[in-house]
């Protein structure tokens, strides 16, 4: 079985600004997650969730071609399901 995880490692964080390029124990935490997430010894496939975000976010810009649309989705699904 596949499973996904999707980390949402923002910096823009107002409480926290750059939580996940903190270093804890000479590592930022972001390395801390993905190493415990790799430690379940799962068929885990890591997504930059921000690649895939960019991909939809695009999609309202582009409204007036569909053709474009349909690429721009084809190319989120295929970060996120390869």
């Amino acid at each position: 079985m596949k499973i996904g995880i999707i980390i949402q490692a923002r910096t823009d964080s107002n409480r926290f600004p750059k939580k996940v390029l903190k270093i804890i124990n000479q590592q930022p935490v972001l390395w801390h997650v993905i190493n415990q997430c790799k430690e379940m010894n799962l068929d885990i496939k890591f997504i930059n969730a921000s690649i895939v975000n960019l991909f939809i976010s695009m999609l309202p810009l582009h409204g007036d071609d569909k053709d474009r649309q349909i690429a721009l989705l084809l190319n989120a699904y295929k970060l996120f399901y390869i």
